[in-house]
């Protein structure tokens, strides 16, 4: 990952503060801090003094305990590229787009949470059948990536443009739209369906 320079960090930080709006919203939604400094490209530290100097009440931390996120793996229909989603909050352009997914609630299943925030972010509706790569980052976020079936040839050129909400990404462009951490999740993802290193996402592994 390139290192910042002073003045790099200075405009991304005036970003945020221009954005505040923004950023609050995507936070009150869920979003944690940790993943909103690396989408604004941010320090946690700095973000959770600005939010101190905002007012903005932080959510309490959950210990130990790690919190689950399903994502999804969707590849176009000869596997050229995979399908992401704008990030809430990022800043506009570069390194803004993540895979689909959200927060498994207490007691809910992955394959669940995974149709459900696919069909919200996307409009596609997919059969879920195994996880292939685990993610963990500093704030206890545990990112469990399910694999989908392929596009069809139709949806594949529907989805090559960008547009408002879903696209298809090249996977020799992902670094320009995905952050460094979300760009080697997904690569990770891709790498494991390639070598076949998939666990089957059935019963009792959904939970």
């Amino acid at each position: 990952m390139t290192r910042l320079t002073a003045a790099e960090i200075r405009e991304r930080r005036d970003e945020v503060v221009r954005k505040k709006a923004m950023v609050l919203m995507a936070y009150r939604e869920g979003r944690s801090m940790s993943r909103l400094a690396d989408d604004w490209e941010v320090s946690p530290r700095w973000l959770a003094e600005q939010f101190g100097e905002w007012g903005e009440p932080l959510r309490p931390q959950r210990g130990s305990g790690m919190r689950l996120i399903a994502r999804v793996l969707v590849l176009g229909d000869d596997g050229p590229g995979v399908v992401l989603v704008p990030v809430a909050g990022a800043v506009s352009g570069a390194q803004g787009w993540r895979l689909p997914g959200g927060y498994v609630p207490p007691g809910g299943r992955i394959g669940d949470t995974a149709d459900r925030e696919l069909l919200r972010a996307t409009g596609l509706t997919r059969t879920l059948t195994h996880t292939v790569a685990l993610g963990e980052i500093a704030d206890g976020e545990c990112h469990v990536v399910c694999v989908a079936e392929a596009l069809s040839a139709e949806e594949t050129r529907a989805l090559a443009v960008p547009g408002r909400g879903s696209v298809l990404v090249p996977l020799d462009v992902l670094d320009y739209y995905a952050s460094p951490r979300e760009a080697c999740l997904v690569r990770a993802a891709v790498d494991a369906v390639e070598r076949g290193n998939e666990l089957p996402l059935a019963g009792p592994a959904q939970t």
